[in-house]
């Protein structure tokens, strides 16, 4: 069996003493019952019983499975519209049954095809073509976030290069995370 990381924390009660304020402790095991009874063995006085009591909880902390949540966002900075002067903005959060990387690939890549500028999107080996060389939108800016499920903000570690800028036959593409990369995830808030 494989060691683990769990949170092992105390439900409140009342009348109960803390020490040191503590009510949960990440701790490495093999199974939860040894999550708690290593959490307790730090105890004295009134924290015994406490961490293996049955309203103690220990949870063990595990990596998301797949990108279901995550939002991907593509912005074109200019070059649309009308006037051609004007911003492109699409976006596709992972589902329960669109969440690898190539699903959400594709599913930009239909959002991207829909819009009235471009039409020759494409989606292959990791590599997302937000623009083809038709759209004649190559000499544009790109911007791409990768935002976690409840972020107000994206991951950049996860956006692979970006090929932008160029002449207007160029294509725009980004790069996605492999499809073998699993997605990072924030467990628990914890004060330390």
């Amino acid at each position: 069996m494989a060691l683990a990381a769990y949170l092992v924390k105390v439900a409140a009660k009342c009348g109960q003493t803390l020490k040191g304020g503590q009510n949960a402790k990440i701790v490495i095991a093999n199974s939860e019952t040894e999550a708690k009874q290593i959490a307790e063995a730090q105890e004295d006085g009134e924290g015994i019983g406490l961490w293996t009591d049955s309203t103690t909880t220990a949870t063990e902390l595990t990596t998301a499975a797949d990108w279901e949540g995550w939002t991907f966002k593509i912005d074109i900075l200019g070059g649309c519209g009308t006037g051609n002067n004007e911003p492109l903005s699409v976006s596709y959060t992972g589902t329960s049954t669109n969440d690898t990387i190539d699903e959400i690939g594709a599913a930009l890549v239909t959002a991207l095809n829909a819009t009235s500028d471009i039409s020759a999107a494409s989606y292959t080996s990791n590599t997302l073509t937000i623009a083809g060389s038709a759209d004649a939108l190559g000499d544009q800016q790109v911007e791409v976030t990768i935002t976690p499920p409840s972020g107000y903000s994206g991951v950049a570690a996860l956006v692979g290069t970006i090929t932008d800028g160029g002449s207007s036959s160029d294509a725009l593409t980004v790069v996605l995370p492999a499809d073998a990369l699993v997605p990072p995830k924030v467990l628990y808030k914890v004060k330390a």
